[in-house]
């Protein structure tokens, strides 16, 4: 048993296609493919476990990772992890899919 990634596309905020992601290296990859973006503010189209495809907001900020979580029932270290609850983005069945910015 093993558990692919499904791919996602990047978007601008003004709509206009960024980068299509196959999130995988091959058939059996388990590892999330690590995009490259310029800073910035999109938007990411994905499949969530929960809630079919969601449109997620994010900001790419110069020498950090940002991660979109959409499997359903990972937990969540919010203090190993340095995470804010009052920050949470959600789908609107309430999975926690990452976090806003705090400025």
């Amino acid at each position: 048993m093993y558990y692919p990634h499904s791919a996602y596309t990047v978007y601008s905020p003004s709509g206009l296609r960024v980068k299509y992601v196959a999130n995988h290296i091959s058939k059996h990859d388990e590892e999330p493919e690590r995009a490259e973006l310029p800073s910035g503010k999109y938007i990411v189209n994905a499949e969530s476990e929960r809630d079919g495809m969601v449109r997620v907001p994010v900001v790419i900020r110069g020498g950090e990772t940002t991660v979109v979580h959409l499997e359903q029932g990972r937990p969540i270290d919010y203090q190993a992890d340095g995470l804010d609850r009052q920050h949470e983005e959600k789908t609107p069945s309430g999975q926690v899919l990452g976090w806003r910015a705090s400025s």
